[in-house]
């Protein structure tokens, strides 16, 4: 949906923040190196409008540090805070002991930046946190090729704890296991056992992947047991708890099938289906309910998270309403922010506008939109509901139009979008790159994957994440 961090309403001059409203609710924030060397001098960019005591981030240091450490942000209104000193205790200042890629927890008090708790002056280790996606902890035992979820935002757990390959059936299923219904959910793609406890390898845990077995997972023998078909759509169906948490609703929980009525469970869509077992794991994951009257998509931030005011100007907006099986948009006007094409690929910016994807020389965000464009525009014309779409199978002929690609395509390739990072901003490479041509430092938004040598299957991924080349590749 399009991003309403800053909305203003028609008849309204002001200006609400909402991604601001959400932080001050208790929402730690990730905030990117934006340095082009090592130093002390850390910089990046905030959502916030302000800063605030309790403001809790995780930077995110691309570069080995420096002496007397400072953090200087840029804010949402365009405005950069002092350089702010940053301690790790006390009046001890933060110096040289993190190297390049190291996550960094820090919180704004009394007018300095403070890092985690965990953080030790004698090493370059933050407790149980790495670079990436590793470093998460097995609440139980993991052995290979298991989907694993987040039951907080340090640990994982599998759904099964039998070490018994993917043809065994008597799987003992853990329908009460508790878990962040918005954490990723990984793949663990190595044959080396992790014991209950153990800090998993980062480089083993995939949360993008080509094909995975469910089997050894869940217990299925079959096709007719699994009832999941290729080119479709699989969704984990779970039971919302009071915790904001959630459980399996069964032992065999993988469904393409959404609910026509308020059946009162979630549906976290996983990826898209390849035969009866096997999967391609999507790096972001919608929850999608019933809500009575139609499907929607369900929002991680509740009413609390809003301010009355915010809560009066958010009712003004349209629910998020879509079809699934072809996945248009419905969360506002759509704009042509300048000429576009017919059949093609475009991406839509935060505020409404669709551009080519070809056109290299606008900025993007991280959560902007790969679309499928079926009607040209003129530039500032709008777009009714059904021309711009999400979710849909397009021809390879109409994905390339203009765009730089690989030389040979094949069933099953995954294809992604690659963007560059210009002086703090993204923009389009107008390039289509396979698995194997992504380049480390480039950002890259995976687009799905080809059904067959001539139809891609575009999902509905919505980020942009930069390949690093370690592990699986992504911060």
């Amino acid at each position: 949906m399009a991003d309403i961090s800053k909305i203003k309403l028609p008849g309204d001059s002001a200006q609400y923040n909402v991604k601001d409203s959400v932080a001050r609710a208790g929402m730690t924030e990730f905030i990117e190196d934006t340095r082009t060397a090592a130093g002390a001098a850390l910089t990046g960019v905030s959502a916030s409008e302000s800063l605030y005591d309790g403001k809790h981030i995780i930077f995110f240091s691309k570069y080995s540090l420096g002496n007397n450490v400072t953090l200087k942000l840029t804010l949402a209104d365009g405005t950069e805070t002092a350089a702010v000193p940053v301690y790790y205790y006390g009046t001890t200042r933060m110096a040289t002991r993190y190297g390049a890629n190291y996550v960094i927890p820090l919180t704004y008090y009394d007018e300095k930046w403070y890092a985690d708790g965990d953080y030790d002056s004698n090493t370059t280790t933050i407790a149980n946190l790495t670079h990436g996606y590793g470093g998460r902890i097995a609440d139980r035992v993991v052995y290979r090729n298991q989907l694993l979820v987040m039951t907080d935002a340090d640990h994982v757990s599998p759904f099964n704890t039998t070490n018994n390959g993917y043809d065994s059936t008597n799987k003992d299923i853990l329908t009460d296991i508790e878990f962040d219904p918005f954490g990723h959910i990984f793949y663990y793609a190595t044959t080396t056992t992790g014991a209950a406890g153990a800090v998993l390898s980062g480089g083993a845990m995939l949360y993008s992947y080509s094909l995975f077995d469910l089997r050894y997972s869940f217990n299925i023998a079959d096709a007719t047991a699994s009832g999941l078909v290729d080119n479709k759509d699989t969704y984990m169906k779970v039971i919302p708890q009071a915790n904001g948490k959630v459980k399996l609703a069964s032992d065999w929980p993988l469904t393409q099938t959404l609910p026509t009525t308020d059946d009162g469970y979630w549906y976290i869509h996983i990826g898209r289906q390849y035969d009866w077992y096997r999967t391609s794991l999507y790096p972001t994951h919608k929850i999608l309910r019933h809500d009575g009257t139609k499907i929607c998509v369900v929002n991680q931030y509740t009413d609390e998270n809003y301010t009355s005011e915010e809560k009066t100007k958010l009712a003004g907006l349209p629910d998020v309403v879509r079809d699934y099986s072809r996945l248009s948009h419905s969360d506002g006007v759509l704009i042509a922010g300048g000429e576009v094409s017919s059949a093609q690929l475009g991406y839509q910016k935060e505020d409404g506008k669709i551009y080519m994807l070809r056109s290299t020389g606008h900025d993007v965000l991280t959560h902007t939109k790969i679309v499928y464009i079926t009607v040209a525009k003129a530039k500032n014309a709008t777009f009714d509901s059904d021309e711009v779409i999400y979710n849909t199978e397009v021809p390879l002929s109409d994905v390339i139009k203009g765009l730089t690609v690989p030389s040979s395509f094949a069933a099953m390739d995954q294809l992604f979008a690659q963007f560059s990072l210009t002086s703090g901003k993204l923009r389009s490479d107008a390039t289509i790159v396979k698995l194997a041509g992504r380049v480390v430092g480039k950002y890259y938004y995976y687009l799905g994957y080809l059904s067959n040598s001539t139809t891609l299957e575009l999902g509905d991924s919505g980020i942009i994440l930069k390949y690093t080349g370690v592990g699986d590749g992504y911060d």
